[in-house]
């Protein structure tokens, strides 16, 4: 299943639900992406942290975190942010580089697996 807000729920027999979130831009409520990216960064995670809890699930059980951006080397000012956002959680990361996004200003796209805790 997929919804527009790029949630793709999975399970299985015997197997925990997973909560797929997919191109979870860093957007301002105004709509904008902010002129720094460790703000990018952080809004990112806080629209990820807000779906996730919906689904009583936080960023504490991501399993998996995937990151595209086109800039590797100004990516490392977001390390902090993200560190801070996983807490206690070391989730696998895959990182993507690629050319560009549907909007010009944007320069991150986060994706994520989630499960509860000792159900991955």
């Amino acid at each position: 299943m997929h919804d527009p807000a790029g949630e793709i729920r999975e399970s299985g027999p015997g197997t925990a639900e997973l909560v797929r979130l997919e191109d979870i831009a860093g957007v301002g409520a105004d709509g904008e992406v902010p002129p720094r990216l460790v703000e990018e960064c952080r809004l990112a995670l806080v629209e990820a942290a807000a779906l996730l809890a919906v689904r009583g699930l936080s960023l504490h059980d991501v399993r998996q975190f995937t990151y595209q951006v086109r800039d590797t080397d100004s990516f490392s000012q977001c390390h902090g942010v993200l560190s801070e956002a996983f807490g206690p959680a070391r989730p696998a990361v895959t990182m993507r580089i690629v050319q560009g996004f549907a909007r010009a200003d944007q320069r991150l796209a986060f994706g994520f697996v989630a499960a509860e805790e000792g159900r991955f």
